[in-house]
């Protein structure tokens, strides 16, 4: 879990998908002959709080980080995707 203190659901949406991205990246090597290993990714769900308790937002995120193991992973998924607000939170690799 990350926390993003201060912060609007956009702002750590992209945060968390930058993450994402530079993560994915990376390539991983064995130290002892150097074998490549792959790639490394991973998915994400945001939630904001909005005065909820932390077990309830908990729960939101896991809710939308299903949803993005689901839809084929390696993605950030914001709960606004899921009431029906504006796509754009719902950014996948293209």
């Amino acid at each position: 879990m990350i926390v993003v203190e201060r912060s609007t659901l956009p702002a750590a949406h992209a945060l968390i998908d930058r993450a994402r991205a530079a993560v994915a990246a990376k390539r991983l090597r064995l130290r002892e002959n150097d074998k490549p290993l792959g790639a490394v990714t991973f998915s994400a769900g945001v939630a904001a709080r909005r005065g909820r308790s932390i077990e309830d937002l908990v729960a939101a995120a896991d809710a939308v980080l299903y949803r993005a193991k689901e839809q084929g992973r390696n993605q950030v998924i914001a709960e606004q995707s899921l009431v029906g607000l504006p796509a754009s939170a719902d950014r996948r690799p293209r």
